[in-house]
C-alpha cells in the first residue's frame, strides 16, 4: 500500500514551513510527498530558497504560473500521487500541523472499516465546535464540511476524479463531497465524515482563520456567490435544498 501526501500553500510562508516540518518528522510513514505553491508573491525569495532544500530531500515541488485557486492545487497533488501509484492520497492545507505520524494510518483504517473513501478533518475553524452529530466506533459525523485535511482513496479518484476548478477558492470541497456522496463513496451529504477524535493527530495552527490568504481578499465574497450559483447550475439543485 502506497501513501501520498501533498501540501497546498499560498502566501503563508511561515505557516507552510511549520506545516511541512511537522510532516517531515514522519517522512518514513508516507511514500510520496509533494508541495503545490499557488504562485505566492509575498516572501517569494524565502519560498524559493526553502523549495530548493525540500527538492534535495526528495520532496516534489510544483509552482503554479498564476494564482489558480486551491482546487487546482489539490488536483495537482492528486494527479502526481495517483500517477505514482498511491492507494491513498492526503491533501493538506498549509495551516495544519501533524501531531502524530500515525494520522495517515488511522485515517486509512477508518476508511477501510467504514467503506468511506472521502474523509475530512472536521476541526478547522469554528463551524463544528458543537461536536459530532454522532459517533460510531472510529467514525464521527459532523454538520459542516471542511477541506483542510482530506483523505482520497484510489476508488474515489477513479469514480469522482478531480476537484471542479470552475470554483475558485470557495465551494470546491463541498462540491466534491456532494459528488462523492451521490456515488455512495462517503456519508450522506450534511453528515460529513471524520476520524473519531482526529484532533489527537492533527490540529490547525493558531491564527489560521484570521491569517487566511483567501478570506480577506477583495474577491472572496464574489467567488463565494459565483460558487453558489455554479453549484445550482451544475447539480440542478441549490445547496440549501439538498435533502438531509
Amino acid at each position: 500500500m502506497k501513501i501520498g501526501v501533498g501540501i497546498v500553500t499560498y502566501e503563508r510562508y511561515d505557516m507552510f514551513k511549520k506545516c511541512i516540518n511537522s510532516i517531515l518528522k514522519f517522512r518514513d510513514k508516507i511514500d510520496y510527498l509533494c508541495v503545490v505553491d499557488d504562485c505566492s508573491q509575498e516572501q517569494r525569495d524565502l519560498y524559493d530558497s526553502y523549495f530548493k532544500e525540500l527538492a534535495m530531500c526528495g520532496v516534489k515541488v510544483f509552482i503554479s504560473d498564476e494564482n489558480r485557486g486551491v482546487g487546482h492545487s489539490k488536483n495537482k497533488v492528486l494527479e502526481y500521487c495517483f500517477f505514482k501509484g498511491c492507494d491513498y492520497v492526503f491533501t493538506i492545507e498549509d495551516d495544519m500541523i501533524i501531531l502524530d505520524g500515525d494520522v495517515f494510518k488511522k485515517y486509512i483504517e477508518c476508511s477501510k472499516n467504514n467503506n468511506i473513501h472521502y474523509l475530512n478533518y472536521a476541526h478547522h475553524g469554528p463551524a463544528n465546535n458543537g461536536g459530532p452529530l454522532f459517533t460510531d466506533g472510529d467514525l464521527e459525523v459532523y454538520p459542516h464540511c471542511v477541506g483542510s485535511f482530506s483523505l482520497h482513496s484510489k476508488k474515489l479518484y477513479k469514480e469522482v476524479g478531480y476537484y471542479d476548478e470552475n470554483y475558485f477558492n470557495a465551494w470546491e470541497h463541498v462540491d466534491y463531497y456532494y459528488m462523492a456522496s451521490l456515488k455512495n463513496l462517503t456519508t450522506r451529504f450534511w453528515y460529513f465524515a471524520d476520524l473519531a477524535k482526529s484532533y489527537n493527530y492533527i490540529i490547525e495552527q493558531p491564527g489560521s482563520i484570521d491569517e487566511s490568504s483567501i478570506r480577506p481578499r477583495s474577491d472572496w465574497k464574489t467567488n463565494f456567490e459565483k460558487g453558489e450559483r455554479f453549484f445550482l447550475q451544475k447539480h440542478k439543485i441549490a445547496l440549501a435544498d439538498v435533502p438531509r
